[in-house]
């Protein structure tokens, strides 16, 4: 057996943080999965303003060609990451939908849902009220998360910003789905 040096303990400790990390941030992800899996991922693409041609799916690949062809698409910036808004209107389960193309070509959509964890509820209430005004929220006391879902995307993009500003301790995100949830 060896015995551990000193030079592998911090190793060791970076190993459990990164897993820890890791952890914390797929059970994020998997929550907003969870909802979105939860509220059906079926949809059909409708014209946001000019009509799309064929079938579209979450994580389907266009190519360049593909993503010239749909002509000019409404531009919007999420994280600081550049989407073309390819087609908004309700999922066959009745939510608001938006189906986005990142730039890499990979379809996504989200529920313009805003997902605020790490944060307990009272503070959520209380500090960030302004920001969610609008929107139906669910507050999770016992998970200290929070959902705020908007009618719209730019309403969602505004609340995130705004939500950040008023909690910048918290985790805030607006999760886009791409690709279709499976089991394992």
């Amino acid at each position: 057996m060896i015995a551990p040096t000193p030079h592998r303990r911090p190793t060791l400790l970076r190993t459990h943080m990164l897993h820890v990390h890791y952890l914390v941030h797929n059970a994020f992800l998997g929550i907003a999965a969870f909802t979105l899996a939860a509220a059906g991922l079926v949809f059909a693409p409708q014209a946001a303003g000019q009509a799309t041609s064929g079938s579209f799916s979450v994580g389907q690949r266009l190519s360049r060609e593909q993503v010239q062809a749909l002509g000019k698409l409404q531009q919007v910036e999420i994280d600081g990451r550049p989407f073309q808004v390819l087609s908004t209107g309700t999922a066959a389960n009745g939510l608001p939908l938006t189906t986005l193309i990142n730039r890499s070509g990979v379809i996504g959509q989200t529920y313009h849902e805003l997902v605020i964890a790490n944060q307990p509820t009272a503070n959520v209430r209380q500090r960030a009220a302004a920001a969610l005004t609008g929107a139906q929220v669910k507050y999770y006391d016992q998970t200290d998360i929070t959902i705020a879902r908007f009618p719209a995307l730019a309403q969602a993009i505004t609340a995130l910003t705004r939500t950040r500003a008023a909690l910048p301790e918290a985790k805030v995100g607006l999760p886009i789905t791409f690709e279709k949830p499976r089991l394992r």
